[in-house]
């Protein structure tokens, strides 16, 4: 009987050991933790930056806050933004995270569901202005991040850099980070020359498949044609005044052997390359055409 009650002890003595061990890996207190708070996402209603129309660009989302408290937690949310050129090419540019603007509790409203809500924007000017760079120093392809964090009555912050994976999840739906990519989307079809490059590989020609381009309603066809046809090339000319513009792709059979070439009108650099082509309207690369 004393041998079992002594491995009783001995066993109680180890894990009283192991929890305490365990507890001194922790670098918080459990019974210290309270409630959190997030912002819900509700809709993201523009998630890109336009190169050729910054002033008219924005990022905006709209959130929903829950505290815990009816919202009366919370006093306002911090709009930061950071940076990441992923085109060195014109230059590489790497500012410090900034803060664009703080908004206050009072701007945002009940909804229906009694949590506090507001849609939260930044337009591409005052993103820039915060950052400290210009639309020189972006270009098709870079990415802005935008992180919201949360304020408390209490001096809590809550924001992407300490919630964790069950909070970004979709269920909570609340990453509290949101992107917006740089393209390039001309308000009005560059004019000038194209020239598309037709390539096959097997040398009989593009069997069926063909690029219709169609300038204001008038469509022309282009493709390889003949036995013995290996590569065409076409000067397409997008005049001055032009109001639409668009680059079709129809394919055909054998398409892995279909290469497509398109130069821009303006650069004289690649805008278009793809083996082969995707069916539909093709998406060009104009950020060097403006």
């Amino acid at each position: 009987m004393k041998k079992i009650i002594n491995l009783i002890l001995i066993a109680g003595l180890v894990l009283v050991s192991a929890s305490c061990e365990d507890r001194d890996k922790l670098n918080f207190d459990p019974l210290e933790l309270g409630e959190g708070a997030f912002l819900r996402t509700l809709s993201v209603e523009s998630n890109t930056f336009n190169a050729a129309d910054i002033a008219g660009s924005m990022w905006g989302a709209t959130v929903e806050g829950d505290d815990g408290s009816n919202g009366d937690l919370m006093t306002s949310v911090d709009v930061f933004v950071s940076f990441r050129d992923n085109t060195p090419d014109n230059g590489e540019t790497a500012p410090a995270e900034a803060l664009i603007k703080t908004i206050p509790i009072g701007d945002f409203a009940r909804n229906d569901d009694g949590f506090l809500q507001a849609s939260i924007s930044a337009t591409a000017p005052e993103t820039l202005s915060a950052l400290g760079i210009t639309s020189d120093d972006i270009d098709g392809g870079d990415r802005f991040t935008f992180r919201l964090a949360l304020n408390l009555s209490d001096g809590r912050i809550f924001s992407s850099t300490n919630i964790g994976l069950n909070i970004t999840g979709p269920f909570f739906n609340s990453p509290f980070r949101y992107v917006a990519d740089v393209v390039c989307n001309p308000l009005n079809p560059i004019a000038g020359d194209y020239i598309f490059e037709l390539e096959d590989t097997y040398g009989d020609g593009w069997d069926g498949a063909f690029v219709t381009v169609t300038i204001d309603g008038t469509a022309t066809d282009y493709t390889i044609s003949g036995a013995q046809a290996t590569d065409a090339t076409y000067t397409v000319n997008v005049p001055v005044g032009t109001s639409s513009l668009s680059f079709v792709y129809t394919p055909g059979n054998f398409e892995g052997e279909h290469i497509l070439r398109i130069i821009g009108p303006v650069s004289g650099n690649e805008i278009f390359n793809a083996n082969p082509p995707s069916a539909g309207e093709l998406v060009l690369n104009l950020c060097n055409e403006f």
